[in-house]
C-alpha cells in the first residue's frame, strides 16, 4: 500500500494521494480535485465566498440545477437550501418554474463582479505586502 502513495508539497502541508486505474483517491485532510484533475486543499470559507460560488455556478445561460449546484459547490442539502434561500431573498438568483433552475439575475451579476474587483484588490495587496 506504501507503494501505491505519492506525496504533493504544498504551501500549507503534505497531501497524499492513492493513484489506482485513472481514479484518484484523497486520503488527507479534505481536499478536493476541480474538473480538469488540478487537487487543491479545501479551506475553511467565508460566507460571500460561498455566495459567490453559488452564483458562479447559475450563471450559465439556462441556469443550473439545485443538484449541480450542490456539487460544484461543495455544500451540504441543508447549507445550500439556506443560501439558496438567501439570494432569492435578496434577489440575487431567480428560480426557473419550467426547467426547475436557478439562474443569476442582473443584480446578482453586479454583486459578483463587485466581489471578483475586490478579490483583485486583495491580492494585488497581498503581493505588496509580502515583498
Amino acid at each position: 500500500m506504501l507503494s501505491n502513495l505519492y506525496s504533493i508539497e504544498s504551501a500549507e502541508e503534505n497531501i497524499y494521494i492513492n493513484l489506482k486505474k485513472n481514479n484518484t483517491i484523497i486520503l488527507s485532510r479534505a481536499p478536493f480535485i476541480l474538473s480538469d484533475g488540478v487537487c487543491q486543499l479545501m479551506k475553511h470559507r467565508n460566507r460571500l465566498e460561498i455566495i459567490a460560488l453559488i452564483l458562479q455556478n447559475s450563471s450559465d445561460e439556462s441556469g443550473a440545477s439545485q443538484k449541480r449546484i450542490m456539487y460544484r459547490s461543495f455544500l451540504s442539502y441543508h447549507h445550500l437550501k439556506d443560501y439558496l434561500s438567501l439570494l432569492l431573498g435578496n434577489g440575487l438568483i431567480e428560480f426557473l418554474d419550467t426547467p426547475r433552475k436557478y439562474k443569476i439575475t442582473a443584480k446578482g451579476k453586479k454583486f459578483l463582479q463587485i466581489y471578483n474587483g475586490l478579490n483583485e484588490v486583495v491580492e494585488i495587496t497581498n503581493t505588496i505586502t509580502s515583498r
